[in-house]
């Protein structure tokens, strides 16, 4: 007992340093622990507040509006674009007399009339609500209006039809005047169709057949509107512009 008492009496100072020291290891790993936990509690803060924001009655009226905004802007610009290539097509027509031909065109005239006029006078955002969401509900006959940038006819028109083939779609296109005809295969996702199609331009080139694709998107239940380009046209050194396509739903 003696011997302990002188040694802790001898080497009491080095003894009560390393308490201290090991007291204050401690409170630093203590003190550690809780900034992990404050920063990780203030994280989940964060994230909680920047998802009430996001879905704030605020900012989601500010995206509906948007969105509500997108769709009005692309639905007006197809009408004024088919509209000028169906007046182009008629007037053709005239000048060639063909009646028959000069009829499709005034209806398509008026059935865009009425679908502008559906969608304007209406809330737009509340119609976007039924905008095609599967395979079986795209599929049917539209009526085409284009812009071909390297042809010297430019504007045409025509019809479309699409068909599902199991998981894909396939679409055929028939092009009036220019008596063209195309074939292609295709998948949607969200409101969007592409397709990679084929033509026979034997009218041109003796066996020769164009390939290509072409992305529509739905503006409305009724309204396609996309862009096309062919792999012909850059191997010819063509202008390396993309053709413009717009489909009214029969």
């Amino acid at each position: 007992m003696t011997e302990i008492l002188a040694f802790l009496r001898d080497y009491s100072s080095l003894i009560n340093t390393a308490l201290i020291l090991s007291l204050v290891g401690i409170g630093f790993k203590i003190f550690q622990s809780t900034i992990v936990q404050k920063n990780s509690e203030i994280d989940v803060l964060k994230e909680r507040i920047a998802i009430q924001e996001t879905f704030s009655i605020t900012n989601v009226t500010e995206k509906f509006q948007a969105l509500r905004d997108y769709y009005e802007k692309h639905l007006r610009e197809w009408y004024e674009s088919s509209m000028k290539t169906l007046e182009e097509e008629k007037r053709k027509a005239i000048e060639s007399r063909e009646s028959e031909f000069q009829k499709r065109i005034e209806e398509e005239i008026q059935k865009r009339n009425e679908i502008m006029a559906q969608y304007v006078e209406t809330d737009i955002a509340k119609q976007m609500k039924s905008l095609p969401l599967n395979l079986e509900q795209v599929c049917g006959s539209y009526k085409v209006t284009g812009y071909n940038p390297q042809s010297p006819w430019a504007t045409y028109f025509g019809d479309l039809q699409i068909e599902k083939a199991g998981e894909i779609l396939k679409a055929t296109w028939s092009i009036s005047m220019l008596k063209q005809h195309h074939e292609g295969v295709g998948v949607m996702i969200g409101n969007v169709l592409g397709f990679a199609y084929v033509s026979d331009i034997s009218h041109r080139i003796p066996g020769a057949t164009q390939t290509g694709v072409v992305l529509y998107e739905f503006l409305t239940p009724e309204v396609l509107r996309g862009n096309w380009t062919s792999l012909e046209g850059l191997k010819m050194g063509l202008p390396k512009q993309l053709g413009f396509e717009e489909c009214r739903r029969v």
